[in-house]
């Protein structure tokens, strides 16, 4: 469901609310990965989930045309902040990147990687990543409340190792802490 606030300057907002269409990840997607590639976007406000349909619109057609899950947004610089409706990370020599918080929408999932990050003392390190560094990682996985931790196999004709054991660990003790949550 998504609730939509719209202020126009007067007293009250209007508010919507509908029904979007929705797909979970299936079991072959986690096996075996999911595709990505990149589109030049970025948000206005990255820490705001601000509406944007043209943008939206140029996304989701991208996203079709290409058949991949979702795109990694890029700015002029050619930095990739975010998926366009996930988080991302890089994993190098045991070693996990991600983009840093001001520069892309705060998920509760990203949350929740990066302090398992720091229980299971993994090495995070939020910094910029140029789309020039992609052939320098070994794996990368989208987060977010649909997909959890998503990994990613192909990112344009860049490949990326799904079994990736740094990852899969990660995958693994999110898979746990919802569980627990739930119980």
């Amino acid at each position: 469901m998504k609730i939509i606030v719209h202020f126009t300057g007067e007293e009250q907002p209007t508010i919507y609310t509908f029904f979007i269409p929705h797909a979970w990840p299936g079991s072959v997607m986690y096996s075996e990965g999911v595709n990505a590639a990149l589109f030049r976007a970025m948000r206005v406000n990255p820490n705001i989930k601000k509406m944007h349909p043209e943008m939206i619109r140029q996304l989701s057609e991208f996203i079709r045309n290409e058949k991949i899950y979702d795109a990694l947004l890029i700015d002029e610089q050619d930095v990739i902040t975010e998926g366009s409706k996930t988080n991302v990370f890089f994993v190098a020599h045991e070693c996990l990147y991600t983009a840093p918080a001001n520069n892309v929408l705060r998920g509760i999932t990203r949350e929740k990687i990066i302090k398992l990050c720091i229980q299971l003392k993994f090495n995070l390190i939020e910094s910029t990543i140029s789309t020039t560094q992609l052939n320098e990682f070994d794996a990368a996985f989208f987060t977010g409340t649909s997909p959890k931790v998503l990994p990613i196999c192909r990112i344009g004709n860049i490949q990326y190792d799904v079994k990736e054991p740094v990852m899969r660990s990660l995958m693994h003790e999110y898979d746990k802490l919802i569980a627990e949550y739930l119980n």
